[in-house]
């Protein structure tokens, strides 16, 4: 099928227009991979392995009441202890930490016991109850290492005062018991730390006690952190990557919609035509004299139209007369001009 120098020049321009959207597209592709992976090689090269280690133990020694058998004030640690002689409990929770890079820390620590007076057979509480004893902040700055031991008096009286108490006053089988809690929380910007706690038992309501401790013992810990210490040092590249993936979603939607824009009824028929009678029509830049009502004769179905061609032995002229929206189908003899007219507004 011929073709008007009109057409070849538009068809031109939309391949044009496809090559430039194709090389645009890849290059905003082509950039934002590169981006992604120098961002992850910068982060890779920013990091570094922090270690950080922490201790705790507890010591602790009974001061006793006066009285006829033992010769000192207190007792040491580990032992059976004489609950009626007991008048205070001494302990001291000694913390200490250490890290591979001087760090500033804000170190919280609570001291507090619970009273837990339980059924003595099934294991459940009767009474939970919390005392404060110690709290404080400590904001350490540029340290590797730190430690300090904190000493609390416990009035083992008191306490054992309420859970004998309690016992008598019901007559019902308990278990009792204080526990001593230390519980030290860390904060730093850059590392995540860990909490850390321990505590003592102390019997309550019994005869002779023996006290159980639960120190921290030693803890190593290991992980990745950014070492230039900037929370935000890949802020530039993420929005320059956002920002060159938006470009090329722009750049990919009018590729796509510039090969897959939608045809109208019109388009779709003049299309059809034109394929499935190629050999039989050919494309014309200019039409006939269409003033000259008498020698036109005018066709309503395309079929008509190959019906006057293979009776007149002459091809079928197409001419877009207004482009995408009315083109010309007809043959021209000496005598008529054989004429289909289709538009856009018509039911095609």
């Amino acid at each position: 099928m011929e073709k008007s120098e009109k057409n070849i020049v538009e068809k031109k321009d939309t391949n044009i227009r496809i090559w430039l959207y194709s090389i645009v597209f890849i290059v905003f592709a082509s950039l934002s991979v590169f981006l992604i992976f120098k961002y992850v090689d910068k982060k890779s090269s920013m990091e570094e392995t922090i270690n950080y280690s922490e201790n705790g133990t507890i010591d602790y020694k009974v001061s006793l009441k006066d009285n006829d058998y033992y010769e000192g004030e207190f007792v040491e640690q580990n032992k059976i202890y004489i609950a009626s002689l007991i008048d205070k409990i001494e302990i001291d929770f000694d913390y200490d930490f250490n890290i591979d890079r001087d760090i500033d820390c804000v170190f919280s620590y609570d001291i507090y016991s619970e009273l837990i007076i339980k059924d003595g057979t099934s294991d459940r509480e009767y009474i939970h109850k919390k005392y404060n004893v110690q709290s404080n902040v400590e904001n350490i700055q540029n340290i590797k290492n730190y430690d300090f031991v904190k000493h609390v008096s416990i009035d083992y009286d008191y306490y054992n005062m309420l859970a004998s108490k309690f016992k008598g006053d019901y007559g019902i089988d308990t278990e009792s018991y204080l526990r001593v809690m230390f519980v030290l929380k860390k904060d730093n910007k850059d590392v995540t730390l860990n909490d850390s706690s321990m505590y003592v038992d102390i019997p309550l309501s019994e005869r002779a006690i023996s006290i159980n401790t639960s120190p921290l013992g030693t803890n190593t810990y290991k992980q990745l952190v950014d070492a230039s210490g900037e929370n935000n040092s890949g802020i530039g590249y993420i929005i320059g990557l956002v920002f060159i993936i938006v470009m090329m979603v722009v750049v990919l939607f009018l590729l796509v919609s510039k090969l897959y824009r939608k045809r109208s009824k019109y388009q779709k028929h003049i299309a059809k035509l034109l394929r499935e009678y190629d050999r039989m029509i050919v494309e014309v830049s200019s039409v006939p004299n269409l003033d000259d009502k008498e020698r036109i004769i005018r066709i309503s179905e395309f079929k008509e139209l190959l019906d006057a061609r293979d009776n007149l032995k002459l091809p079928i002229m197409y001419f877009e007369r207004i482009k995408n929206k009315e083109a010309l189908f007809f043959i021209n003899d000496s005598e008529h001009l054989y004429l289909y007219v289709v538009k856009d507004r018509e039911e095609v």
